[in-house]
């Protein structure tokens, strides 16, 4: 039997305490792989992040394929991993034993996910598979949802011969280079000029857990205001703490753990912590929306959020 491969391709920005646990994550998926399924961990660091010397140590430790690229556009930084990839397999034409999967530096996956992906890998005959939803939290664990989506990033199996035939015949990447979001729906569009569809794998089991900090493109809150249907759903945070298993919230949440109770009001100029890249920052409430349980947050010590925009879930009291 001809070996499958699977290279897992991610972009490093910041939050080295999650990448951290992505890493032992990522660690144990690979290793549960079945016989005949071959992964590789591609990286792709910025030497401009302030964090860079303690994410490269990190990547060295773990001994995944290092490569460097600017930050931005995050498109050309992540096809920096994906040709890769293509020129590591060396072959003149792909065949069907070759994936590509894309992942995020801040998603913890289940190893039994290779229960639901293995028989589309190694038996499918479409080009694009993902799994039909995953589950976001903040990383104090307060507060989680799901999100079941047909236009999925994150644990998507891509054959390596549509990105290459892609880039042979209409002359693209994967990503549109000069993008530096949605470029999970924008990926799909490319594929589709050579007729390839997403196949969803449906499965009600949490395989995905979306870390959501205050550096992400788009925070945990955001999808509460951009997401106002019945594809998105708050669940239970104990939902998500067996499928989480090994993961840790910074030392610091569980002094502040109770958040604000549900009795006590929020207002403009209140003042509060919330957690941004694992650290318990001070801020004032700047705006309150409180339909949809959301606060603008100003931080106190003159830096700037890039998503100002939390949850009540999300905030503490100093």
């Amino acid at each position: 039997m001809r070996e499958t491969t699977v290279d897992i391709i991610c972009p490093w920005w910041k939050r080295p305490s999650i990448t951290a646990e992505h890493c032992r994550s990522m660690n144990r998926f690979m290793q549960a792989a079945p016989a005949g399924i071959e992964c590789k961990y591609w990286v792709v660091l910025s030497e401009q992040d302030p964090y860079y010397p303690e994410l490269l140590r990190l990547a060295w430790d773990n001994g995944y394929m290092i490569l460097h690229e600017e930050n931005r556009p995050l498109g050309r930084k992540t096809n920096v991993a994906v040709n890769a990839a293509l020129s590591f397999r060396g072959q003149q034409q792909m065949d069907s034993r070759h994936w590509l999967m894309n992942i995020g530096s801040d998603d913890l996956v289940d190893p039994d996910y290779w229960e639901l992906c293995t028989r589309y890998i190694t038996e499918g005959e479409d080009h694009i598979y993902a799994v039909d939803r995953i589950y976001l939290c903040d990383e104090a664990l307060t507060l989680a949802y799901r999100l079941i989506t047909f236009n999925p990033g994150a644990l998507r199996f891509i054959r390596l011969w549509a990105v290459q035939t892609l880039q042979q015949d209409h002359n693209k990447d994967l990503y549109p280079p000069e993008l530096n979001r949605t470029l999970d729906g924008n990926s799909a569009a490319n594929l589709s000029l050579i007729g390839v569809k997403i196949v969803n794998m449906v499965s009600e089991k949490i395989y995905i857990i979306d870390v959501k900090t205050n550096t992400n493109i788009t925070s945990c809150a955001a999808f509460m205001r951009l997401s106002e249907n019945g594809n998105f759903s708050k669940v239970p945070i104990r939902q998500l703490c067996n499928a989480l298993g090994f993961y840790h919230p910074p030392k610091n949440a569980f002094s502040f753990k109770f958040g604000i109770p549900e009795t006590k009001a929020i207002y403009k100029g209140m003042k509060v912590l919330v957690f941004v890249d694992s650290i318990a920052t001070r801020a004032q409430v700047e705006k309150v929306y409180k339909g949809k349980e959301l606060v603008e947050l100003k931080p106190l010590k003159g830096k700037r959020f890039k998503n100002n925009l939390f949850s009540f879930h999300q905030l503490f009291i100093p």
